[in-house]
Parts: C-alpha cells; structure tokens; sequence
C-alpha cells in the first residue's frame, strides 16, 4: 500500500463535538431574524413618534408666545400730484322710484302756479290754486242755512219747554176739575207737536252741516297740493 503525501504546514485538525455545538449556537433561525427585524422597526417607529411630537408641541408653544405684528392702512383719495389716474365715464337717465301726474279735482281757471321746474317740494306744499269765487259762495251760503236752522233749533226747543210746562199744569188742574177733558187733550197734544217739530228741525240742522262740508269739500278742491315730497320736472300749467 503507498502512502499519500502530507502536505507541509501545520497539521489538520478534524472537527470535534465541541465544535459542532458552537456553530450550532451562532446559527440565527429565520423566525428569529423576522422578529428581530420587526422590533427594530417598531423602535425606530416610535423613536420618530416621539421626536414629531416633541416638534409639534415645540411649534405650538412658539406659537402660543409669538406676538402677531398687525399694521393698518388708511385708504385716502388719489392726489393730481400722485400721476395719471383711471377715471370710470357714463352715461345713463335716472328713474323716479315714485312720480304722479297732479292736478285739480274740479274744473276751474287757475289763478296762480306758485311752483317751478326742478324746484323741491314737501307733502300737503300748495302748488296751484283755482279761482275760487263760485265754491266760496256756495259756502258762504251754505254756512247761513246752519245758522238758520240752528236759530230754528233753538226756537223749537222753547216751544217744547213751554208746551211741556203747560201740560204739567194741565195734568194738576184736571185732577181738580178746574178745567175740562178738552182742554188737557189739547195741551197734551201740543207737548208732542213740539216734540216732534224739535226732531224734525235737528235733522235739518244735521243736513244743514253735510251742506257745509260740502261746500268746505270743493273750497279745497280748488287747491292743488304735492301728494308726497319730490322734485317738480314739468310745470304745464300757467296762470289763467
């Protein structure tokens, strides 16, 4: 049998248990690298966790303590001074919100316009006036009816008094049969003509009064007055 040569050099050693057992030690399973791995990530998660919030908190606190600068600013016309500026040109009309055509209730010649054009106006301001000479009159003569009437009124009333008076005196002589049935019907009945004759005659007094606001009624109606305060834009009427 030959012998093979033995290389120079130190000798080789064969393995031993020992030394089985060693590298059987360091060998790291693949379960235990995974979890090793994931907490090294759950670390460094919360590591940056922790360093965000201390951030925010800081910037809030900066916040908190910092004092806002606030500058104001008025605005004022530009000047001619300052240089060319934008000038807006337009045209338009302006529109009344309310207008009326005024005129007189009643037919008449007008004696005096006491307005002009562009001028302003106040509610109830006479504008215009009629010739009232006829409506006057009517009042006038309206007016002496009341009076009339009244005058009547007043005269009905004493009669009534009277005829009243009379009836009391009648009622007592009867009951002493110092004056006759005839006579106590006859005073009796003049006691309710007067009655009846007052009633009728404060009618007419009523009827009386109507006239005079009636005729008060077309006095006014020839005065033309402003239905609301405005500016007057056309005057088409003159005097005469």
């Amino acid at each position: 049998m030959n012998a093979a040569p033995q290389p120079s050099g130190s000798p080789r050693r064969a393995p031993d248990a020992s030394s089985g057992s060693l590298l059987d030690d360091l060998r790291i399973e693949r379960s235990q690298r995974e979890s090793s791995g994931r907490r090294r990530w759950r670390w460094w998660t919360a590591g940056a966790l922790i360093v965000l919030s201390a951030a925010t908190a800081i910037a809030v606190d900066d916040a908190r303590g910092t004092a806002f600068a606030v500058s104001e600013a008025t605005a004022v016309p530009a000047s001619a001074e300052s240089g060319p500026t934008a000038i807006l040109q337009a045209s338009g009309y302006v529109t009344a919100a309310r207008q009326a055509t005024v005129s007189a209730q009643i037919t008449g010649e007008i004696s005096g316009v006491l307005i002009d054009e562009g001028q302003h106006v106040r509610k109830g301001q006479v504008l215009a006036r009629l010739d009232d000479r006829a409506q006057q009159a009517a009042l006038a003569e309206a007016r002496a009816q009341l009076q009339a009437s009244l005058a009547v009124l007043r005269q009905d009333e004493s009669q009534l008094a009277q005829a009243r008076r009379d009836l009391r005196r009648a009622e007592s002589l009867i009951g002493q049969h110092l004056i006759s049935e005839e006579s106590f019907e006859t005073s009796r009945t003049q006691a309710a003509v007067s009655a009846g004759q007052l009633d009728s005659q404060r009618r007419q007094v009523q009827l009386a009064a109507a006239g005079v606001r009636a005729a008060q009624e077309q006095v006014d109606n020839t005065i033309v007055r402003a239905p609301f305060s405005g500016v007057i834009t056309d005057k088409a009427a003159q005097m005469g």
